[in-house]
Order: structure tokens, then sequence, then C-alpha cells
């Protein structure tokens, strides 16, 4: 039987192994941390990494069809009021988010959320959309990297001067947005037609209001963090314009 001495001892060993595990967990972590890097996307390239990550995980999860092309384009990303936003890691793109700020009316989701449409034009003129978000399945932490690539844009948003955020989520995560976020449900459930006819639901994010976030996010949703050459807008130019929509009409022709 082994003695309480002996025994106190394995357990001191067992728990420093486990201390100097977690610590290099956390180091390896916070590695994997620094070596990403978050930024509004400025060049065809990035544009088109971006694309094609939303292709392949748009793809994976059954919004898109396989037979399409190999880049996801769609209207918006074309406009001059749109910006893609990236995180990226050894300059591959491992993170990806759109905004598009215009007038309600003309947002992304307005085809298919009608009333969310006029519950916005009552609040404000100022709002933009969330869409297109997708990250690489084997990047860790994949929260770290949707909290990062949604902090940058609303940095972004601060300064384009809007007053709302939204975006058409899944309904079961608009619990999330809700408590950790201080999101507003704006819509019934409808089928969203950019995804394959999926649910969704519409959310509203007021921009500038810290108190609505849950009691640990504030600072890291409103301190700036990042340089002003990350938040510098770069919408597509109208040469990266011509060849993605050419790509589009292509593909649009073999589909159909």
């Amino acid at each position: 039987m082994e003695s309480s001495k002996s025994f106190r001892l394995r357990a001191s060993k067992t728990a420093v192994n486990d201390t100097s595990s977690s610590s290099k967990r956390r180091k390896v972590l916070f590695t994997r941390l620094d070596l990403l890097h978050y930024r509004t996307a400025r060049s065809r390239d990035d544009f088109e990494r971006a694309f094609r990550l939303l292709q392949q995980r748009y793809t994976d999860a059954g919004l898109a069809s396989p037979a399409d092309s190999a880049l996801r384009i769609m209207p918006y990303h074309l406009s001059h009021v749109s910006q893609v936003f990236l995180a990226v890691k050894f300059n591959r793109v491992v993170g990806t988010v759109t905004l598009v700020w215009d007038a309600a009316a003309k947002l992304p989701l307005a085809a298919d959320y009608p009333e969310a449409i006029d519950s916005l034009c009552y609040r404000s003129e100022r709002v933009g959309e969330i869409t297109s978000l997708a990250i690489e399945p084997s990047e860790a932490p994949r929260g770290e990297i949707f909290a990062q690539l949604n902090r940058l844009m609303g940095h972004f948003a601060m300064e384009k001067g809007l007053d709302y955020l939204t975006a058409v989520v899944h309904p079961r995560h608009a619990k999330f947005y809700r408590k950790a976020l201080g999101a507003e449900q704006i819509s019934n459930i409808a089928r969203c037609s950019t995804v394959r006819g999926n649910a969704g639901v519409v959310v509203a994010i007021k921009v500038n209001d810290s108190l609505r976030y849950r009691s640990r996010l504030p600072n890291f949703a409103c301190e700036a963090k990042f340089t002003s050459k990350d938040i510098t807008a770069h919408p597509i130019s109208d040469q990266d314009r011509q060849y993605f929509a050419a790509q589009t009409y292509t593909a649009f022709k073999q589909a159909g």
C-alpha cells in the first residue's frame, strides 16, 4: 500500500507536470495568435484568396453548390460600398468577413427580410451588414479569429460613422449575438436565398453602445489595437471589379 508521503510526492510531481503542460499549451496558443494579422483586403490577390476560402467553406457547410465557381463572388463584393477584411497567417488568408454599408433598402438582406429593412429605416440611415464570414477549419483558435475579425470590422464601422450593424445568422446562433453583443432580433425566421434557402434571422447591433456587451467584452470590442493602415478602406478597384465580374459571368454560363 502506498504511503501518504510517497502519494503526496507523486501528486506534487503530477501537479508540476500538469502546470508545465498547461503553460506550454498557453505558450503555443499565444505564439499562434502572434502569427495572425488582421487587416483590410488591399489587392487582387487578397480578394481572390478571400473569395476562394469563402467558396470552400460555404461548400463544406452546404451553403453553396460544389458546381459553382472556385470563387464565391457576390454582387456586393463588386461594389464601392463594401470592404473585405482578412485574417492572415504567413501570407495565407485563414479568415475573412465582409461589411456592406449602404441605405438600408440596398443591403443584401433586403430581398429576403423586408420587415428588417422597415425596422432599420426607422432607426437610422447609417447602417451596415456583416456577411461572407469564413474561417479556415484547421486554424486554432477559431473563436479568437472570429472575435478579432469582428473587432476590426467594428472599428472600421465606427470610422465610417455607422450607427447599426446587421447580420443574417442561423436561428440557433441568434441567442449568442443577443447575450454577448446585445443584438436585437429584427426579423422572423425566413429562408435566405444567398445560402441555398437555409433558414436565417436578422440581428441588429448598435455600433457605439459599449454597454450592450457582456460585462467582459466592452474593452475588447471598443479599445482599438489596430493601426490606421489595418483599417484603411480599400474598396475593390474598377480593374479588379471587371476581372472578377468576368469570372462570375463565365461561371454563370457554365452552370446554365
